[in-house]
């Protein structure tokens, strides 16, 4: 018999989302994902500090400014948490 491992995410995409907005200080429900980090006026160099801060402390690791910089959308940065 083969076990097969089934990835279980660090946690549902709506849950990144309102821990997305509180650290934008943005409403709860106004991010879906597809929204584009330069068009947030909040994602500045802090934002993507506490984006690593935030990963850190749900992950164990911090992913890198390069692979942070390389993401378009919320979505992107949600993919990155949870690879």
């Amino acid at each position: 018999m083969t076990s097969h491992h089934l990835r279980i995410p660090v946690m549902p995409k709506d849950q990144f989302l309102r821990l997305i907005e509180e650290t934008l200080n943005q409403e709860s429900g106004a991010l879906q994902g597809p929204e584009l980090l330069r068009d947030t006026q909040e994602w500045d160099s802090m934002a993507v500090v506490d984006f690593m801060a935030l990963v850190d402390q749900h992950v164990g690791a911090a992913p890198s400014c390069d692979a942070v910089s390389r993401c378009a959308t919320f979505d992107d940065l949600y993919v990155l948490m949870e690879s």
